[in-house]
């Protein structure tokens, strides 16, 4: 079984110069070496509700998420399988 990722962090938050969306820029820690991929979660709820968004590649360390041109204010979650 692989070795769980850690170190979940969020480094910015920017703006696509020509697609005007926001991204939500995070990184981790990849603590194996025999992973298929990630799975990133979001939820605007702290303890449930979270949703698979992203699954980046084998081997990945950091991945930018597109919350749109227009995202629903207030405090996103995200967690990292």
């Amino acid at each position: 079984m692989p070795a769980a990722p850690s170190d979940l962090n969020l480094t910015s938050i920017t703006k696509g110069a020509t697609s005007g969306a926001y991204f939500v820029n995070l990184t981790w820690k990849d603590n194996s070496n025999n992973e298929t991929g990630f799975k990133i979660y979001q939820s605007i709820n702290s303890t449930n509700n979270f949703q698979v968004i992203k699954t980046p590649a084998a081997n990945g360390t950091g991945y930018g998420i597109n919350i749109g041109t227009n995202p629903t204010p207030g405090t996103y979650y995200y967690k990292i399988t």
